[in-house]
């Protein structure tokens, strides 16, 4: 995630959430209807409530790639 919001200082939120797909499988395991929970949103809505905006897109970024392991250390 980058941020590119350009707003200075810390900010304090509570993110109320829970994704559809997890909340419809506990309704469907108790028997219930259809969901009726606020929460029951995508994390893109949930975020947007708080006036903000997630944006899929690609950025560039440095990025560290392994491409294999040891799992025992040897002598440099």
């Amino acid at each position: 995630m980058v941020d590119l919001t350009e707003l200075k200082g810390v900010f304090d939120f509570k993110l109320d959430w829970m994704g559809r797909g997890i909340y419809e499988s506990a309704m469907a395991n108790a028997g219930s209807g259809a969901p009726s929970d606020e929460r029951a949103i995508s994390i893109f809505d949930a975020v947007e409530r708080l006036g903000l905006k997630l944006e899929s897109r690609k950025y560039p970024m440095d990025m560290i790639v392994v491409d294999s392991i040891l799992r025992t250390p040897t002598e440099n």
